[in-house]
Order: structure tokens, then sequence, then C-alpha cells
């Protein structure tokens, strides 16, 4: 389902996504996934080409 958003609003940026305050149930499922990803081997290794090292990552696991 897809929806405007008016002009005078800020477009989200790339990768960024909302969720309804009353879909519980969808937050709970995201939180969920993201607590599986990261910090993961995988985002670790994605995220050092950006230059974050281990002890960046460590701080918001």
């Amino acid at each position: 389902m897809g929806f405007e958003v008016p002009p005078v609003e800020k477009q989200p940026s790339a990768g960024a996504f909302a969720i309804g305050k009353g879909n519980s149930a969808l937050l709970r499922r995201i939180d969920a996934c993201l607590d599986e990803l990261v910090g993961s081997d995988w985002h670790r290794r994605m995220m050092a080409r950006y230059g974050f090292s281990d002890s960046d990552i460590d701080r918001i696991v």
C-alpha cells in the first residue's frame, strides 16, 4: 500500500522505512530481525567497507 507524501514534508532518506504506531506486531517482528542482523558477521563485514570498526558496532549491539 502506498501513499502520497505532501511536497512540504521531507522525503525519507534512501533505505528509510516507517511503521504505523498501532502496528505493534510488525514492530516486534522488525525488531527481532534487526536483533539478528546488527552485530552479525555479515553486518560487521559490510560496515567495515564504510570504515566502521568492530568497536563502533559493539557500542550499538
